[in-house]
């Protein structure tokens, strides 16, 4: 068969391609020619390396996932059939094993292994001639008996898994290192698989375990969106990618419930937020690579054609990561790297998927454009480095073998073990015994070889208490971790595995002490009863000693991995919530008989109820606040919970000491609204709360006055109503008056509606009076409508919108009226995302249609044809210019920010678009803009959620406990509403309304689709590694007499109520521009603030790209005060996220802002700016 070379002096040859060529690959018209050598000669490697074609056709096709065995040989699951196989197809894809049989870098045979499947997602060979493959539902084994590379035996060892969507079924193999097995699944899947310990059932994505020689499969982590992406380091740690979520590298940490899960109350996030959606995950190490290069993580940014490295550190119980130097890029539009294996030379290899089109279901799956025929396998070296010599492991003896794990090749001693494996286990035992006992102590590498005989023996099924007691307690705490775990997998073959445990959870080591409670909460879980009542009791002890810089306690905030409705904590102390829950069905009832009391530690106590969080364990709340057991700093999350779930006579106690709590008293209005419960005594202090200063105080006041039918504070309330205060205040007080729904407060609300001193207070009245009375309310509403200055009629549709009938009301008011044509606009884009699709007689498309009739609009938005697509696509390629696209982009005439994030920094409620003009052709971008329900992407639909009191919620589904439904709306609030308390549910479309680019002239359109089609592309628009601070405030009006910088900052920045701070964001270079800096063109300076988020303490480094006219402080002190020159600021901070306040002089700065965060050698500390909205 021919070899495919290495293709490296063709690649001059691209400088002759013609014009149209290239042309075409932009405009995504016709695919691009399939020559690997024109792929090649647009790859930009690291410095340092080079890359060569492996494999390509006729080798393989289409290749998703892949192994090397022990041969050196690479198995490939190769799928023609995917995403979709057609009516009437026969399925026939292939495992095939590829070779490189004389050593010079690139396949030369290839063997089919296994046809016939369908839609072959992962395989993995057991380097014993067979393999476990992943066919759809099943989980096969196939293996050739023969020695003809062909499989001549099929099982079906597991069946069961879901196929609800194509790109999220049985996936990403790998074997940990002590032989078990993994795999994934994604969000969309729901599992349920027989097995003969019990049925395993997992619905949404995560990673399973699998021992294969028992059988046994279990639930090794929760969640990810679709985590393509699994890999151990060398000490036994596990990390991820995800494919739809942008967090960068993700700890994967045992019973974890990941970033994605629908269904968990607290859930841990990835290590680099604002990172692209990547998928494979090697960890890199031997000794062809630098050594910089050695223990770091790679994956791919498939949308963006590049895969990315990230160096991993330990932080406390945790870790921390930033990203490094890029592998390898490209600019070839069917680039599309999936998968990432270290091979036994030492080199990296990828799978290149080579499709023009990677999307899934925003592209017909018919479409002309997916390739089914082609892929290729890449490979990385290093220059003038040793290629490692291949180990010849296949056929070795066992002491022979035993000495390969001593190697530096992550590769060579997983393979050994794995030949091991298959091996006579009294004959490994016997030699793995004398191997050990012949180490060399002074060795460096002396206890990770300890380490590896330790996992030989998990591998081969031989528990050996000896070793596993020495190595617990290991000079070097990743052994003793790694040894920690190991507890956990042969805890039912251990004389008492819980003394181990109560030693370990003692430990020095944060990291051990984590170990030693998840593994408590994995062996109380499957012993259950009294083992499970002693583990939770041990787990929880680990309280005595420091948790996390980061937080220890629920409700702490200032972490940055894991979220609770916005609460955050540390590694450690989510570990200790993850055993809580996992074995609440035994110790909980067991306290409430007395059997369990955590040795009368109160703090334990109360991160046990805590981390429950369930009505069973208010009272016992109550009792430790009451008695002075908890800490006024850590009191205002255990009140929150007792608001929202205790009777009437808790949620006194939770009122009297909630002081101005905002996070309490909404809690207590929640109550209120969805439960109908009010505390049972003290209510009439809400009247301190509505004459407080304080507007904030006032507000929640005002609410719970109403809730809480406070009558005698009507007055009061109308008072506020009419005042000149604050909006929010005003608004709330309002809302109070609605809530008595009283004869007297129906009458104000009226005459406010009919004729408040302002057309502003007039559509508060109207958003209020639309609770109670929608047609009354909607008569005022439709004259407000009608005036085209001095009213913003957002609010006033949200209220219609938000009451079950309020839309019908507002288009029966609407029948021959008139109104402002920018006020039904507004109205019709707010009201589209809650019509389901292809509803056409529903109130919401009544009304839409009412409110164009009135306004005189066209029907609908804008259908182009198919030539109008095909021709404004071209005049995009050939016109467009993205940087004024992007600057319209981040103007405010859009909104596109307030939705969307680039780089992490912008809205959450749309899909992230750091690489949209890498995935999405012209036309897409193009029917997107025009009419976003036409392709929506999958989990952006809308969900409509109707309560029992009237309510009507609308927005993304965030996620759904037992007993909460979570939404984010189009302003990016979180909504929670109580499960029970949901008359019904529907979905609906997209929150992208039509018509957002009505007002733009057709210069600016194709300008703004030019941007958009080169976000993510080598060149101006690609987010790169360098860690800017691409979230802002920026002071809108600054108040005179400043003066000059001093060492004090003259504007306590974010804290400072009485200034207004304006969201803006740095363009996709970094840099926020100044016409975004300087917003009061009168004051001679400006101000703008970001926020540091410090990982792991220590010595932190930034540096502007410019000291012109800059000062920099701190925690009100400055830092910083520059001239041209920028050099890098070292901070010395703990944990914690600082605001960074920047004062420019506008005379003097010629440039934008921008700020990046900058290694300093040696030093520990590690830090992210935040981003988001």
């Amino acid at each position: 068969m021919r070899k495919p070379g290495n293709w490296t002096c063709l690649a001059a040859a691209l400088l002759l391609l013609p014009a149209v060529e290239l042309h075409a690959q932009r405009n995504l018209r016709k695919a691009p020619k399939p020559d690997p050598a024109v792929e090649l000669g647009q790859f930009q490697a690291a410095e340092g390396f080079e890359v060569n074609l492996f494999a390509a056709n006729p080798l393989i096709a289409k290749p998703i996932n892949m192994n090397f065995d022990a041969r050196g040989r690479l198995w490939v699951a190769s799928s023609g059939v995917y995403p979709h196989i057609k009516p009437g197809q026969v399925p026939n894809d292939r495992i095939l094993i590829l070779e490189d049989t004389d050593g010079d870098g690139a396949a030369d045979r290839s063997t089919v292994f296994a046809d016939g499947l369908l839609m072959p997602t992962g395989v993995i060979p057991d380097d014993n001639e067979g393999a476990y493959i992943a066919n759809s539902t099943d989980l096969l084994y196939m293996r050739d008996h023969d020695g003809d590379r062909k499989a001549d035996e099929k099982r079906v060892i597991l069946s069961g898994f879901g196929i609800e969507d194509t790109h999220h079924i049985l996936h990403t193999f790998r074997y940990g290192p002590g032989g078990n097995l993994y795999f994934n699944q994604s969000i969309y899947i729901h599992s349920h698989i027989e097995t003969p310990y019990g049925v395993r059932r997992m619905n949404g994505g995560g990673i399973w375990q699998f021992r294969p020689e028992k059988l046994r499969l279990e639930i090794y982590v929760r969640g990810m969106c679709n985590g393509w992406g699994h890999h151990f380091d060398r000490w036994g740690q596990s990390f991820g990618a995800d494919g739809a979520y942008g967090d960068g590298v993700i700890y994967l940490m045992p019973g974890a419930t990941i970033i994605g899960s629908p269904t968990s109350r607290k859930i841990m996030r990835g290590l680099n937020p604002g990172s692209p959606k990547e998928c494979g995950a090697e960890i890199l190490s031997g000794r062809h690579l630098p050594p910089e290069w050695r223990g770091t993580f790679v994956t791919n940014d498939f949308r963006a054609h590049r895969v990315r490295r990230y160096e991993i550190s330990e932080n406390g119980a945790g870790y921390a990561s930033r990203q490094v130097s890029e592998p390898l890029r490209s600019k070839h539009i069917a680039f599309r790297p999936v998968d990432v294996k270290m091979g036994p030379d030492g080199a990296i290899y990828f799978a290149d998927w080579y499709n023009p089109i990677i999307q899934h279901g925003e592209v017909d799956f018919r479409s002309p454009m997916r390739n089914h025929q082609h892929g290729r396998v890449w490979r990385l070296t290093a220059k003038g480095r040793a290629l490692v010599e291949k180990p010849k492991l296949v056929g070795a003896t066992e002491e022979k073998l035993l000495d390969y794990l001593k190697a530096p090749e992550d590769w060579t001693r997983h393979h050994a073990k794995r030949v091991l494996s298959h091996r006579p286990q009294e004959k490994v035992a016997k030699a793995l015994g004398k191997w050990v006992a012949g180490l060399d102590r002074a060795d460096p590498e002396y206890n990770h070889q300890l380490l590896e005989a330790l996992w030989t023996y998990q591998t081969i099924d031989e528990v050996e208490a000896g070793l596993l007691g020495r190595l617990l307690r290991s000079p070097d705490h990743k052994v003793r971790a790694a040894a920690t775990r190991v507890v956990g997998h042969w805890h039912d073959r251990l004389d008492n595995p819980l003394p181990l445990l109560g030693v370990q959870v003692a430990d020095e080591s944060p990291r051990v002490r984590l170990e030693a409670v998840r593994t408590l909460g994995l062996v109380g879980s499957r012993a259950g009863g009294s083992i499970a009542e002693v583990a939770m009791e041990l787990a929880m002890t680990a309280l005595d000693h420091p948790v996390d810089a980061s937080g220890g306690l629920p409700g702490h905030r200032g972490g940055r991995h894991f979220k609770d409705g916005g609460q955050a904590s540390g590694f450690l102390a989510y570990a200790l919530h993850v055993t809580a829950v996992d074995l609440e069905p035994w110790w909980l009832p067991a306290l409430e008989n007395g059997k369990v009391d955590f040795g009368g530690n109160s703090r334990q106590l109360e991160f046990a109820l805590a981390s429950v969080g369930t009505k069973r364990v208010v009272g016992r709340l109550v009792a430790l606040i009451r008695d002075g057991k908890i800490p006024d700093d850590r009191q205002e999350g255990l009140l929150e919970m007792v608001a929202l779930q205790g009777d009437s006579a808790q949620l006194a106690f939770a009122f009297e000491r909630a002081g101005d709590s905002q996070r309490v008293l909404a809690a207590l209005a929640r109550s209120a609204r969805e439960r109908r419960v009010v505390p049972a005594s003290g209510r009439e202090k809400v009247a301190a709360l509505v004459r407080s200063s304080a507007e904030p105080a006032q507000a929640a006041g005002a609410r719970l006055a109403g809730l809480w039918k406070m009558m005698d504070l009507r007055p009061r309330l109308e008072e506020m109503a009419k005042g000149r205060g604050d909006d929010s205040v005003r608004i709330a007080a309002f809302d109070g008056l609605a809530n008595f729904s009283d004869n007297a407060s129906i009458a104000f609300l009226k005459e406010q509606s009919a004729s408040g001193e302002s057309a502003r207070s007039r559509g508060m009245a109207v958003s209020a009076l639309a609770s109670i009375d929608p047609v009354t309310a909607a008569s005022h509403a439709v004259e407000l409508l009608g005036r085209k200055q001095g009213f913003d009629p957002r609010p006033v549709f949200s209220a219609f919108l938000s009451r079950q009938g309020g839309a019908a009301a507002l288009s029966s008011a609407l029948e021959a009226k008139k109104i402002d044509q920018d006020a039904a606009r507004i109205g019709v884009r707010l009201t589209e995302p809650r019509r389901a699709p292809g509803d056409t007689a529903g109130p919401e498309s009544r009304l839409i249609q009412a409110l164009r009739k009135a306004a005189g609009l066209s029907g609908g938005p804008r259908k182009l044809t198919a030539k109008e697509v095909a021709r404004l696509s071209m005049d995009v390629v050939e016109r467009g210019d993205p940087a004024r696209g992007e600057a319209l982009y981040h103007s405010g005439a859009l909104a596109c920010l307030k939705c969307h994030a680039i780089g992490g920094a912008g809205g959450l409620v749309g899909p992230d678009l750091s690489s949209i003009g890498t995935t999405a052709q012209l036309d897409y971008l193009i029917d997107s803009i025009f009419d976003p329900n036409k392709a929506i992407k999958e989990n952006y639909h809308s969900t409509t959620a109707v309560t029992k009191d009237g309510r009507v919620l609308t927005g993304i589904k965030l996620r759904e406990t037992a007993s909460e439904l979570i939404l984010r709306d189009s302003e990016g609030r979180e909504l929670p509403v109580r499960r029970d308390n949901i008359a019904r549910r529907s979905m609906g479309g997209s929150l992208m309304p039509s018509g957002l680019t009505d007002s733009l002239t057709s210069d600016e359109l194709r300008d703004l689709l030019r941007f958009l089609s080169e976000i993510g592309k080598i060149g101006n628009y690609s987010v790169g590694k360098t860690p800017f601070a691409r979230r802002w405030r920026v002071l809108e009006k600054v108040p005179p007499g400043l003066g000059a910088a001093g060492e004090i900052a003259p504007v306590s920045g974010p804290d400072d109520s009485n200034l207004q701070w304006v969201s803006s964001y740095s363009r996709v270079s970094g840099v926020l521009p100044l016409s975004q800096l300087q917003l009061d063109r009168v004051s001679p300076v400006s101000f703008a603030w970001c926020e540091l988020r410090v990982v792991a303490a220590g010595k932190i480094g930034i540096k502007p790209n410019s000291g012109q006219g800059l000062t920099i402080y701190l925690g009100g002190k400055k830092v910083f005060s520059g001239d041209e020159s920028s050099p890098a600021v070292s901070l010395d901070l703990p944990v914690g996220v600082y605001p960074l306040l920047f004062r420019v002089e506008s005379k003097s700065r010629k440039v934008g802002l921008s700020c990046e965060l900058v290694e300093i050698e040696g030093a520990k500390g590690r830090a992210q700016f935040v981003l988001g909205r």
